[in-house]
């Protein structure tokens, strides 16, 4: 695939060739890659696939082949941070609950930062330091930082749920 960062062409090659003809009919890719907002060995690859068929047992099992397939030829993607995905993860869903647009991730955690109060904004911020250096690092003490990521999912969640 022409045009695309080669972690994205990865998975649009290695996801569908790992799974059985005709099971994948379509991969869309999304998230931040879809909104122009690629970082070099900090994005991941959020896609779609729609399928033939609704899956059984063996199709499940063949698209969880595929998913660990593009794990372990691509060994060098990134991997799940809780502070670089979960944070602005929730922060991006909360977003699309309030206001009804699609964001990505980053922007959704500098929304958060206006929207969210004080209590939640040093996360925000270590967040944004992870994903891509815009502040410098905001914890030296893991526990705590793990414990403020727990606490804004959880807030979000919550908030997101009175909602509906």
């Amino acid at each position: 695939m022409t045009g695309l960062p080669g972690p994205a062409d990865a998975v649009c090659t290695t996801f569908p060739s790992s799974v059985p003809d005709g099971l994948v009919t379509g991969l869309y890719l999304r998230g931040g890659l879809g909104f122009g907002e690629w970082v070099d060995g900090k994005s991941d690859v959020d896609f779609v696939v729609t399928l033939a068929q609704r899956p059984g047992p063996d199709e499940v099992a063949a698209l969880r082949r595929a998913h660990d397939a593009v794990a372990e030829r691509h060994p060098d993607g990134p991997f799940f941070d809780r502070p670089r995905w979960v944070v602005p993860g929730v922060a991006r869903l909360h977003h699309l609950l309030v206001t009804g647009q699609q964001t990505t991730k980053s922007r959704a955690a500098r929304w958060g930062a206006t929207f969210y109060s004080e209590r939640f904004h040093r996360v925000l911020r270590e967040s944004l330091s992870i994903r891509e250096g815009a502040f410098p690092p905001q914890y030296d003490d893991r526990a705590e930082r793990g414990a403020d990521v727990t606490a804004i999912a959880a807030y979000v969640v919550e908030e997101g749920v009175a909602l509906r």
